[in-house]
């Protein structure tokens, strides 16, 4: 037998190798693991297929090592789908399929997980337990309350991580018959509500109902974008869709943008459900991330919540496909296999032929478009649930307002209403979108700047740890004590960023607690969901921080909104920047006026006359959006016409250069070539560039980009695809990093 076996790396289809029967070993099928040789090592491939001859030398064909799996791992449409990602993405099969897999299975671990031992406290503990052990028994009474406070069976894990000691007491209360030794799977506990809150408003229900009755009456793909306004209850209405959904024994594959959403979404999930959720995203252990895969592949837990990696997990009845902040950039992968999790969604939902689902308050102008034309269900969610209102959104012109420059960004206008809202009860949330001290430490007297050494960028001040760090390559080094250039000690902190907005903040409201949330105070594990749950109930009067708080959060206290520099997403080369604008502005709005009281939204700008800013502001985003498509399609431009990103950089600045512009040369060369081109239609192919990044030298390395673009998606991938093997044959293709990005959505 020859079997094709896609393994990690540059190989554009998988390798050929043989396999002999031995009775002792078990056959190979396909969508399972095996060792082979590679080189001087082995390596963990999955089949692809299976068959009797082969084109090539048998004697040149190696032997598989050992084979893994006995049954499939991966089902037909799993490889079907894995396949469609490699060729559409223009990514090697075996490195898609790499991704597909959790570590532990990457290195040959067996795919089923055995379950994990778990205590708990029974009614015999509860009476007898605390009148019979010794008050200096200090270990027993703390494992005691815990216990008690657990009212579910309880993990080793679970118990070391909270407490020391506890193996002896447990072992002594086992003895006594005071707790329960169970087996329990590898999920994490979860707690079975009293009384599941099922209710749904009028609008919610409507749009489950559209999505279940469309899907029961052709049990086929239909792809719907649920447009719901900040406060709408989006997710309130994707658990009523899923309620539904694993009432027919289906699974549910649910994708949201950021790590810091899922501890609180897990928890609402499993209340609303009644039922454990699996969770996969890359703060997990190893074996918590083999575990969630498992349960989902083997059909023992119904719903998957995830960020974009969970995408390709194999489900075992996969009924419905959810995709939260469809808008989001983190969706998009930006290195390594660059794929898009929601158009690669898309395309799951419609070759398992079940309903997708995207939802967002501001959708991306790309699904709007869709949404527009017809070929999405248009589902909308107007208005606020639990009756509160929409926030008053306004422009606070600071144009020739000195106050700005000399509060550090905050005019005194601004300063006033947060005082009357801390006054009236209010919290208060303050948004800039950049952390540290100051973006450029600047020597006063020779106009000495702290460049990066490997980047065209200036580091960034932070003035909590005495450091200068650069935001884009991760180098960091102590704040110097003197001027490197003339000697002279006096600096200029220069711009503004969190960490100063929070000290000048501090000064003016000593009375009041003042929290900031951005990527330096949430670094460690559990961070966030402790920084947004003192923010949720509404313990810290001000909050400050960057896009973290944009999204998700729901504060019910916050009255007061203030967005301090939003006017560089107007005035980019990226054509996509005042869309981003645009909807960072709305999500970072309507964490305003979510309770019962009123919200007021401010943005400071010095372009309160910029139409798409007055556009956004006065009439919404869905004006704002018409607008921009109008643009888009003026200029033809993405969703009107389809973009390929061809990235090349290296150490010396000519390499990358060259690489792209021979591959730009032969790619003119094959546009001569009128076949295909004929056949589809006469869609122009045109390539732009090789040019420079925006940011020419990055992490020491010079970066160079040639776009593809053309109005036919078919004929653009055919183009490239046509030179793809070249490519790899280049004679510079070891001097430099390339990559190909298909839909790009950063043009950095």
């Amino acid at each position: 037998m020859f079997i094709q076996v896609a393994v990690p790396g540059p190989f554009l289809t998988p390798l050929d190798y043989q396999y002999v029967y031995d009775e002792k070993q078990i056959l190979p099928v396909v969508g399972g693991r095996v060792w082979v040789p590679f080189r001087n090592r082995k390596l963990i491939g999955v089949v692809m297929s299976i068959k009797e001859t082969t084109d090539l030398d048998v004697k040149k064909i190696r032997l598989i090592s050992e084979v893994v799996d006995a049954a499939p791992i991966f089902s037909e449409r799993d490889l079907q789908f894995l396949q469609w990602a490699a060729h559409y993405y223009h990514e090697p099969i075996g490195n898609v399929m790499q991704t597909a897999l959790p570590k532990r299975l990457k290195e040959g671990e067996a795919v089923a997980l055995e379950g994990v031992t778990a205590w708990q406290l029974n009614d015999t503990g509860r009476a007898e337990a605390a009148d019979k052990i010794r008050s200096n028994a200090i270990q027993q009474l703390n494992v005691l309350e815990f216990l008690k406070s657990h009212p579910y069976p309880v993990t080793e894990s679970t118990l070391t991580a909270c407490l020391s000691g506890w193996r002896t007491p447990m072992k002594r209360f086992h003895e006594m018959g005071w707790v329960d030794k169970t087996e329990k799977n590898c999920l994490h506990a979860w707690q079975q509500a009293e009384d599941p809150n099922h209710s749904l408003n009028e609008e919610q229900q409507a749009a489950v109902d559209a999505v279940l009755d469309k899907a029961l009456q052709t049990e086929d793909f239909h792809a719907f974008l649920l447009e719901g306004v900040t406060g709408s209850g989006k997710t309130e209405t994707y658990l009523g869709m899923i309620e539904s959904t694993i009432a027919q024994g289906k699974q549910v594959l649910v994708l949201v943008p950021e790590i810091g959403l899922t501890p609180q979404t897990v928890e609402r999930f499993e209340r609303f459900l009644n039922q454990p959720v699996a969770v996969m995203h890359s703060d997990l252990t190893d074996r918590e991330r083999h575990c969630a895969w498992y349960m989902v592949q083997s059909n023992q837990v119904k719903v998957l919540l995830g960020t974009r990696s969970a995408l390709f997990t194999p489900f075992a009845n996969l009924g419905l496909c959810i995709l939260d902040e469809e808008h989001d950039l983190s969706f998009k992968q930006q290195d390594n296999f660059r794929y898009s999790a929601r158009d690669a969604l898309v395309r799951r939902a419609q070759l398992e032929k079940v309903p997708v689902v995207l939802g967002s308050a501001t959708p991306s102008l790309e699904t709007l478009h869709n949404a527009m034309s017809g070929r999405y269900g248009y589902l909308k969610l107007t208005q606020r649930a639990g009756g509160a209102s929409m926030p008053e959104m306004r422009l606070l012109d600071v144009r020739g307002d000195k106050s700005v420059q000399q509060h550090e960004g905050v005019s005194s206008a601004l300063r006033e209403m947060i005082t009357n809202h801390l006054e009236q009860q209010g919290q208060v949330l303050l948004f800039l979108n950049r952390r540290g001290f100051a973006p450029v430490l600047m020597c006063h007297s020779c106009g000495w700047q702290a460049a990066c050494p490997s980047c065209d960028a200036n580091m960034t001040y932070h003035h909590q740890f005495r450091e200068l760090r650069c935001h884009h390559c991760g180098y960091q080094q102590k704040a110097p004590q003197a001027c490197p250039s003339c000697g002279e000690q006096e600096f200029v902190n220069v711009g503004q960023g969190t960490e100063k907005l929070e000290t000048i903040i501090q000064s003016w409201f000593p009375n009041y607690k003042t929290l900031r949330i951005d990527r330096d105070t949430t670094r460690n594990k559990g961070q966030m969901a402790e920084a947004t749950q003192l923010a949720r109930e509404g313990k810290a009067d001000i909050l400050i921080g960057t896009q973290m708080l944009a999204k998700g959060h729901h504060f019910p206290k916050v009255t007061l909104v203030a967005l301090l520099d939003i006017d560089q997403g107007l005035f980019s080369c990226d054509f996509r920047a005042a869309e981003r604008m645009a909807q960072l502005v709305v999500q970072v709005a309507g964490r305003a006026g979510r309770a019962e009281r009123e919200g007021e939204v401010v943005i400071q700008t010095h372009h309160p006359d910029h139409p798409l800013l007055k556009t956004l502001v006065e009439h919404g985003y869905d004006a704002f959006a018409k607008e921009a498509l109008d643009e888009r399609k003026a200029g033809e431009l993405p969703p009107f016409s389809y973009q390929i990103l061809l990235r090349a950089e290296s150490i010396d600045p000519h390499s990358a250069w060259q690489f792209l512009l021979d591959i730009e040369s032969a790619l003119q060369l094959k546009a001569v070539d009128q076949t295909k081109s004929a056949r589809l239609g006469s869609a122009p192919l045109e390539a732009f560039g090789p040019v420079s990044a925006p940011m020419l030298r990055r992490q020491g390395r010079f970066r160079y980009q040639l776009l593809l673009q053309s109005s036919h998606r078919g004929l653009l991938h055919h183009w490239l695809g046509s030179l793809e093997s070249n490519i790899y044959a280049h004679p510079l293709v070891n001097k430099v990093r390339w990559s190909i990005d298909v839909d790009p959505q950063e043009m950095s």
